[in-house]
């Protein structure tokens, strides 16, 4: 399967799961509203949701994709799925023992993620109940990562995609269907966590079977190659754990300002997150088995060519789309938030802040295609050092701003980190291969540039021009009409050609 069919089918479940996510989060406040029984149940989403990020998405693929590829390639299809079952046990085993660890902790667990519930706040013992029974969740769905990258690696990408919208759909069904009072309500839906993990897990290991691939446990753990991947899964740990840091640390520096930071910085996020998980998770995603497949077979130059490709094929994607956020980032705040007690001056401050984080729109989706590339080549290493250096620059920048920008600056320091990690990993591919980008790659770079500030003045004399229409109409307009410039232009400009694209996407390029 070629790679930009591959990133399709993950960028399209990625917002199958975003959009029932949305409607997911409509319902449970609907049904819990903000009382202790939301509380609680929040609080207890933390530490699976954490974890999951922290090892089931990312990490674990980076380090266990390779591994396979290679001895896929060496050894074939027997030895490989061997390797996998013994894989599959030994984190098993793993997480096991860790989560029966974490169900006795608990109480100190959720001391650490909730502070301010006191022993005498009745959130406090709803909160461990309810984690009890969520935490269970993290080991199914760390055992469906292994699935879905066997999968990924066999060029099987719709099964593993499709996995993490079950657990909106579980969740969503128990809100529409369990008509308890919200704290029964509360723990059926901290029992659908591990529920919906169970049936990811159960898709996943049907679809391996399906695929002539089955994953069976094997109690022989005596194989060389788990303590390389051993080796590996812990910097991929630590960089997604740099990441999560980075996250709370903007958040913690926000509540040092105005009432408000936390909330502008929080809904600016949301919307610059959207082209993030639908390109740069998406491509990554796809990117990752196919380059390491072709580095074991050593086909080094194809990989190189996949990976500037998807580098042309993300930049045509996410410039518009940073442009577009810059350029009409109040008018699609004011309409997706700009309501009720979410005032004036709310909606200025949260468009002022999606404008400085698109800015380092680009570098992020980048970020993820050049460390998908060194996770082939089982360097977990650099983007650890990247990941860290993205923190240092967001903290210094961060702190300097703080005074005088505000939310702003934090808002900014988090683009401007952005640059700095993708400067790191640049540098490292550079090294090792001569250079990073092709300079093909770089001439359509710089079109796609040029052509999505044009694009992005186009939607804004277009907005004005279509003031008469409702706000909505107005701005699905004039998007359409700078989508429709910015596609000719970059068709007369030669930076992208259909042609090319066809190919592509039926892997014949």
């Amino acid at each position: 399967m070629g790679w930009l069919r591959a990133s399709s089918i993950v960028s399209a479940a990625t917002l199958a799961s975003r959009l029932l996510g949305f409607l997911r989060d409509v319902l449970l406040a609907q049904s819990l509203g903000a009382g202790v029984a939301a509380d609680a149940l929040l609080v207890a989403l933390k530490l699976p949701n954490l974890l999951r990020r922290l090892f089931a998405e990312g990490a674990f693929s980076a380090a266990f994709v390779p591994l396979f590829s290679q001895i896929l390639t060496s050894d074939g299809r027997p030895r490989a799925l061997a390797f996998a079952g013994r894989a599959l046990t030994a984190l098993g085993l793993v997480l096991t023992v860790a989560t029966g660890l974490a169900l006795l902790a608990m109480p100190l667990v959720i001391l650490v993620l909730a502070p301010g519930f006191d022993p005498l706040d009745p959130r406090r013992d709803l909160a461990v109940e309810l984690a009890r029974r969520t935490f269970p969740f993290i080991l199914f769905v760390s055992l469906a990562a292994l699935l879905g990258g066997v999968l990924n690696v066999l060029g099987r990408f719709a099964a593993a995609a499709a996995a993490p919208v079950i657990l909106n759909l579980v969740m969503i069904a128990v809100l529409l269907w369990y008509g308890g009072e919200p704290l029964a309500l509360a723990r059926v839906l901290a029992l659908a966590l591990p529920v919906a993990g169970a049936l990811q897990l159960l898709l996943l290991w049907q679809a391996c079977r399906s695929a002539g691939a089955p994953i069976r446990p094997r109690a022989d753990l005596a194989d060389p190659q788990l303590r390389p991947l051993a080796r590996r899964i812990l910097p991929g740990i630590a960089s997604a754990g740099v990441y999560q840091v980075n996250v709370v640390v903007v958040t913690v520096m926000a509540t040092a300002l105005a009432p408000g930071a936390v909330s502008f910085l929080y809904f600016a996020d949301r919307l610059a997150q959207l082209p993030l998980g639908l390109i740069g998770v998406a491509i990554s995603t796809a990117l990752l088995p196919i380059v390491a497949r072709r580095m074991a077979e050593g086909r080094l130059e194809e990989a190189r060519a996949v990976r500037d490709q998807a580098v042309e094929i993300a930049l045509l994607l996410t410039l518009p789309a940073a442009a577009g956020l810059t350029a009409l980032a109040l008018p699609i705040v004011s309409i997706l938030f700009g309501r009720g007690a979410f005032d004036a001056a709310a909606t200025v401050a949260t468009a002022a802040a999606l404008q400085a984080f698109a800015l380092g729109l680009p570098a992020a989706v980048l970020v993820r295609i050049m460390a998908a590339t060194l996770f082939a080549r089982g360097d977990l290493r650099t983007p650890l050092m990247g990941a860290i250096v993205a923190l240092a620059v967001n903290l210094t920048v961060g702190l300097a701003t703080l005074g005088s920008l505000g939310h702003l600056g934090l808002a900014t320091a988090a683009s401007l980190s952005s640059w700095a990690n993708l400067a790191v990993l640049v540098r490292r591919i550079g090294r090792i291969e001569g250079r990073a980008f092709s300079r093909r790659t770089k001439l359509r770079a710089l079109g796609g540039l040029v052509c999505a500030i044009v694009a992005a003045s186009v939607a804004v004399q277009a907005l004005r021009e279509m003031q008469h229409l409702e706000p909505p109409m107005a701005l699905g307009g004039a998007i359409l009409v700078a989508g429709l410039a910015f596609l000719g232009m970059a068709a007369v400009a030669r930076v992208v050609r259909p042609q090319e694209l066809v190919a592509l996407f039926r892997d014949r390029a």
